[in-house]
C-alpha cells in the first residue's frame, strides 16, 4: 500500500477514490479503498468500511444517460439563482471549474485548513477574487473565525469527492464519474455502502440552496483527468461580521446511521479596508545554546543562529536583519508587537536601548500556532496560550532586542513596528 494518511481502510479492486466528505478525502488505491485526509502529520487509523463486491475483474459500468437516483435529483439538486439576503449577502451560482480549483487548492496546502479550529487564516493559499472555505474530518462539529478582505467570492463544498487514477489504473472519465455518483446515491449502495442523507447551508441564519456539480477534468495526484463531484454554494459578503454554516452527512445505505458528518461554522469578519498590512512582520529566530538573544535567520542576518531555509516565511513578512533592530518613531509614537509562532510555550523579554520593556504574555504548552509558507502570523495573536505582547514606543530612535526566557531552546517568532496612527498595530 502506498504510504499516506488514512482514516479508514478496506480492500477493494479498482481505482483511487478521494472522498472529501466536507473536505476529508476518500481514496480507492489499487486493491484498496480508504479515506484520506491529506494531513501533513500522522493520523490514527479509524474504523473499516463495508467491502464493495466488484463485478468480474472491475467495477460494473453505470449508464450515465439516466440519473442514478430520482430522489437525489428531486430533493438535492436545488436551484441556485442570484439574489440578496437582507442586503448583506449576495448568493451566486457556483461554477463547475471552481470545484476543480478547490481540490487543487486543498492539495497544495496538504489539507491544513481541514484540521484547524478557532481563529484561522482564511487567506492561506488564496489568490484572486474567488476564495475557498474548508470543512472537517467529519468527526465532530468545528467552529472557526477569520478576517477577510472585501469583494471576495466564497466557495463552499458541503460534500465533495474526487477520483484520480494512480499507478497502472486507467479508468475513463465516465467510469470515474459513475463511481463518484454511486457514493451519494440512495438507489444503489456504491463502494462505500453510503448515501447522502443531509445537506444544510446558510448565511446569517438564512437558508441558502446548494447545488450538485461535476467538475471538468483537472490535474490532481498526477492524473490530468481527475474528476470531482459534490454539493456546493457560493456567495459574496459586504463589510461586517457574518455567520456561515454548512453541514453534509453521509449515512449508511441500509440503516441511515451517519458515517461521516461534516458540520462547520465560520464567523467571518469582512474588513472594509485594506486587510493586508502595509507594515510587514519580521521573522526572528533563536537558539539559546548559541546566543541568549534572538537573531535574524542566516543569511539575512550573517550572525543568525538558524538558517532561513529551515523556517517558513509568513505572508506580508520579511526576514529580520541583524539585531538590535533600529526604528525611528514619528511624533505620534509607534507600537511594537511581538508574537511567538510554531510550537508554543515560549515567552520573551523585550528591550529598547538595552532597557527592559517588559515581558510578553505567559505561554501555554499546548497552544501551538504553526505559520506555514504564506500564512498570516497575526493569527497567532488570537490563539489562546500563545505568548505575545504590545509595547508603546515614544517618538524618536529605538533599538530593539528580544530575549527568550522560557520554552524551547530553539524557535521562531515575529515582531512588527507600526506607527501609532496606523490601524495595523491592532492586529
Amino acid at each position: 500500500m502506498k504510504k499516506s494518511t488514512f482514516l479508514l481502510y478496506r480492500q477493494l479492486k479498482a481505482s483511487s477514490l478521494f472522498l472529501a466528505v466536507g473536505f476529508a478525502a476518500l481514496m480507492l488505491l489499487s486493491g484498496w479503498l480508504s479515506t484520506q485526509t491529506h494531513a501533513s502529520y500522522p493520523q490514527p487509523e479509524g474504523r473499516s468500511i463495508a467491502q464493495y463486491a466488484p463485478t468480474g475483474s472491475g467495477f460494473s459500468r453505470v449508464d450515465l444517460s439516466t440519473p442514478a437516483t430520482d430522489t437525489i435529483t428531486s430533493t438535492l439538486y436545488l436551484p441556485v439563482v442570484n439574489h440578496s439576503i437582507v442586503q448583506t449577502v449576495t448568493i451566486l451560482a457556483a461554477q463547475p471549474a471552481w470545484t476543480a480549483n478547490w481540490w487543487q487548492w486543498i492539495s497544495r496546502l496538504n489539507s491544513i485548513p481541514i484540521y484547524q479550529q478557532g481563529t484561522v487564516d482564511c487567506g492561506l493559499g488564496q489568490t484572486g477574487d474567488v476564495w475557498f472555505l474548508a470543512g472537517s474530518e467529519g468527526n465532530s462539529p468545528i467552529v472557526r473565525k477569520c478576517a477577510v478582505p472585501p469583494n471576495k467570492t466564497f466557495v463552499v463544498p458541503l460534500q465533495t469527492i474526487a477520483w484520480a487514477n494512480e499507478g497502472a489504473e486507467d479508468l475513463t472519465v465516465p467510469e470515474k464519474r459513475a463511481v463518484l455518483d454511486s457514493v451519494y446515491s440512495d438507489a444503489q449502495p456504491g463502494p462505500l455502502n453510503t448515501k447522502i442523507c443531509r445537506l444544510e447551508s446558510s448565511v446569517n441564519g438564512e437558508v441558502v440552496s446548494n447545488e450538485r456539480l461535476e467538475s471538468p477534468p483537472f490535474l490532481y495526484k498526477g492524473d490530468p483527468e481527475a474528476v470531482a463531484d459534490g454539493f456546493w454554494y457560493a456567495f459574496k459578503l459586504i463589510s461586517g461580521t457574518h455567520t456561515v454554516k454548512f453541514r453534509g452527512t453521509l449515512c449508511d445505505f441500509n440503516n441511515d446511521t451517519p458515517t461521516n458528518d461534516i458540520a462547520v461554522t465560520y464567523t467571518i469578519l469582512v474588513d472594509s479596508g485594506e486587510t493586508s498590512p502595509g507594515v510587514k512582520w519580521q521573522l526572528f529566530v533563536w537558539n539559546t545554546n548559541i546566543k541568549p538573544e534572538a537573531t535574524g535567520c542566516s543569511p539575512s542576518d550573517p550572525d543568525g543562529v538558524v538558517p532561513c531555509d529551515a523556517v517558513s516565511l509568513g505572508r506580508n513578512s520579511i526576514y529580520a536583519a541583524t539585531p538590535p533592530w533600529h526604528y525611528e518613531a514619528p511624533d505620534a509614537g509607534a507600537v511594537l508587537t511581538v508574537v511567538d509562532t510554531a510550537s508554543s510555550g515560549d515567552q520573551f523579554e523585550v528591550f529598547d536601548n538595552n532597557v527592559s520593556f517588559g515581558f510578553t504574555s505567559p505561554a501555554r504548552g499546548d497552544a501551538d500556532c504553526p505559520v506555514p509558507e504564506g500564512g498570516d502570523p497575526g493569527v497567532c495573536l488570537e490563539q489562546p496560550g500563545m505568548s505575545f505582547g504590545t509595547f508603546v514606543l515614544g517618538p524618536g530612535a529605538h533599538s530593539i532586542t528580544i530575549k527568550p526566557v522560557t520554552g524551547s531552546f530553539v524557535g521562531v517568532g515575529y515582531f512588527r513596528i507600526a506607527p501609532a496612527t496606523s490601524r495595523w498595530h491592532e492586529r
